[in-house]
């Protein structure tokens, strides 16, 4: 039968749809389903956007505020932003529960105490996806999901001893890991960017990455090394290098790049005549005064005090019988 349809705008980017139908027949639930699924894929195509329709079904006017209510709670629960059709449920119907996610539950559980990251966030998009598909892409089912994974990955890093520090920093911080579950994309790019942590700190031997810094530090004595830099390379958080440096060498790696640099300068004190000006520049300080002071802290001496006291001993040892 023939309709009228009225259109109220709720936000600049939603628009209420309600449909008055003069008779109703088993088929026009078929038919509207159909009618929407053209709308939503011809949609783009006139006015370069996607869009997401809430479907509440037919009903009888009686129950169109009830109806109406229950969309609208719908919208507002929604975390999944593609393109689809929702259909939405009545209250009650298909809610989520602890059961129904057990299976999953674990699964990740043993894939995470493998090591097998890239397998469990796998297993987690997958999940998100069907839940996607299946209309229960709700704020409440999708905290849920969160929370069993922050559970797990909270628990494998006291399993092995991981500070917060060496996984919760910018841009994925901790308290971005805490709320990372507003919308199913925030989640699964939380998920990406934990994997990629994960495995720079469990699939790298620490005696390999101690190495690999110290050869790094040892061939750019001329630059101005910090510990952020050296991190860098090692594709390491600052706070997590130090704390494996420290372990397996028992020095600070802030002391061990200024004693490197000490090192190298007395060596250039004692075998060359250059002027202390560009031995400072060679061994990374722009700073003549800086380059001093350092110095003086780990020798007692300044540059030029050292360099004089070696050439004197040498100087001994020549006279000497």
């Amino acid at each position: 039968g023939s309709c009228n349809i009225l259109l109220q705008s709720a936000k600049k980017e939603d628009c209420l749809v309600i449909a008055c139908l003069k008779d109703h027949n088993p088929q026009l639930n078929e038919k509207l389903e159909s009618a929407l699924e053209n709308l939503r894929c011809i949609f783009p195509r006139v006015l370069m956007k996607e869009i997401t329709i809430y479907s509440a079904g037919i009903c009888e006017y009686g129950n169109l505020q009830k109806k109406t209510m229950r969309l609208i709670a719908e919208k507002q629960n929604e975390v999944s932003k593609i393109s689809r059709i929702a259909f939405v449920r009545e209250k009650g119907e298909e809610e989520f529960s602890e059961e129904s996610v057990d299976s999953r539950i674990l699964s990740w559980k043993t894939l995470i105490s493998h090591n097998h990251f890239d397998e469990l966030k796998d297993s987690a998009f997958e999940f998100l996806d069907e839940m996607c598909r299946d209309n229960r892409a709700e704020r409440a089912y999708v905290q849920k999901i969160h929370q069993h994974l922050s559970e797990l990955i909270l628990a494998w890093m006291i399993n092995h001893e991981i500070q917060s520090a060496d996984v919760f920093y910018e841009p994925l911080t901790f308290y971005n890991f805490l709320y990372g579950w507003n919308t199913i994309e925030d989640l699964k790019k939380m998920l990406s960017e934990l994997t990629v942590r994960l495995y720079s700190i469990e699939n790298v031997p620490d005696d390999d990455v101690v190495r690999k810094m110290v050869r790094y530090i040892r061939q750019n004595m001329e630059k101005e090394l910090t510990v952020s830099e050296v991190a860098d390379i090692a594709g390491m958080n600052p706070e997590h290098l130090s704390r494996i440096f420290k372990k397996k060498t028992g020095m600070n790696l802030k002391r061990f790049i200024d004693q490197e640099k000490m090192e190298a300068a007395r060596t250039l004190l004692e075998t060359t005549n250059l002027p202390v000006t560009i031995i400072s520049g060679h061994v990374g300080y722009s700073s003549y005064n800086t380059f001093t002071r350092s110095f003086r802290q780990m020798t007692g001496l300044s540059p030029s005090e050292y360099r004089k006291l070696k050439q004197e001993d040498a100087k001994v040892r020549k006279e000497a019988p």
